[in-house]
């Protein structure tokens, strides 16, 4: 014998084979109930909840819509995904790119070195306080040059364009504070000018007394 089923969520009508069971609520609406107490619940041990819209397309889909915390991306997820892995500490919310970036990765070691010799760094690398200070150096920018950042840290702003900072030894993977020098781009090619005068005065002083040059 069925027994005819009222939904007291969406209003449907259905009929049963089995006595009513969870107030007469259908499985829909039972899994809408379950995603959003679990969302209450767990919002504040996991801020990424928030990035997750879980009914984007209606409660007759599977899938919720989530957006990585970092690159702002959107992606269909399956909701019982979603609740596996945060009930198993392992939601993070990253797209599979992001995921793989920075101190994410593991072969995360801080920071970069590039081509140039300059080590570099994400902006997951620096704490929130000194983001304040670095947002607009980064813009549209995946890293930022260590040594520029020291400088603005220590500084307590942020640098502009037409600020350099010289690595007093000449050492660019040296990025201690007493090791950077903050000029201008005229006062950069002056230091620039004595230190080649300085080479070639050294030069010359090797070749006097008939020593190799390298």
């Amino acid at each position: 014998m069925k027994h005819k089923a009222t939904c007291p969520d969406c209003k449907k009508t259905r009929f049963l084979v089995q006595p009513l069971r969870n107030n007469g609520i259908c499985k829909r609406c039972s899994a809408i109930r379950r995603c959003l107490a679990f969302h209450a619940e767990h919002r504040k041990s996991y801020p990424q909840l928030d990035f997750v819209d879980w009914f984007p397309l209606g409660s007759s889909s599977p899938e919720c819509l989530v957006t990585c915390p970092h690159c702002k991306k959107q992606r269909h997820v399956r909701r019982g995904t979603v609740l596996f892995r945060i009930r198993n500490s392992k939601w993070r919310g990253f797209c599979s790119r992001c995921s793989r970036l920075g101190d994410r990765s593991y072969n995360f070691k801080g920071r970069y070195l590039n081509d140039k010799g300059y080590y570099t760094r994400n902006r997951h690398t620096f704490s929130q306080e000194n983001l304040k200070i670095l947002d607009s150096m980064f813009a549209a920018k995946v890293r930022i040059q260590e040594h520029r950042a020291v400088m603005a840290l220590s500084l307590g702003r942020p640098l502009t364009k037409n600020e350099i900072v010289h690595h007093i030894n000449g050492i660019k993977s040296d990025n201690s504070l007493s090791n950077l020098l903050l000029v201008t781009p005229s006062g950069h090619a002056k230091v620039i000018s004595d230190f080649q005068k300085r080479i070639e005065f050294l030069e010359d002083r090797l070749k006097l007394n008939n020593l190799p040059v390298f």
